[in-house]
């Protein structure tokens, strides 16, 4: 495949993929009136929606460069990675300790 159009598509999955993960945020997880199983259920959702971001951020080679953030630091213009930061492949932190089955609202 042409190097254009994997990077096109990439795009694409990745703006489908925001906006998904902005939908279960503002419509579902900061919404008081359903109930915490159903919050559940959707903050499931967003966490294997952030696996996916992870997932498609392992095939961005960065080619549009970095823009500056607010904290005065380098994101990629595709996939948002920080420039000089590990890769996380996991949503648990790398240092200190590990709590499983705990419930973590983004936002």
């Amino acid at each position: 495949m042409d190097r254009g159009k994997v990077e096109k598509e990439l795009k694409g999955q990745l703006n489908a993929l925001f906006k998904s993960m902005d939908f279960v945020s503002k419509n579902f997880l900061n919404n008081e009136k359903i109930s915490k199983r159903e919050a559940q259920v959707f903050f499931n959702i967003y966490q294997q929606l952030g696996l996916a971001w992870e997932f498609l951020g392992l095939q961005c080679s960065h080619w549009d460069g970095y823009k500056r953030t607010r904290d005065k630091k380098e994101a990629c213009k595709i996939c948002g990675k920080i420039n000089g930061t590990d890769d996380f492949y996991i949503l648990l932190p790398k240092k200190g300790l590990k709590k499983l089955g705990v419930k973590v609202n983004p936002n």
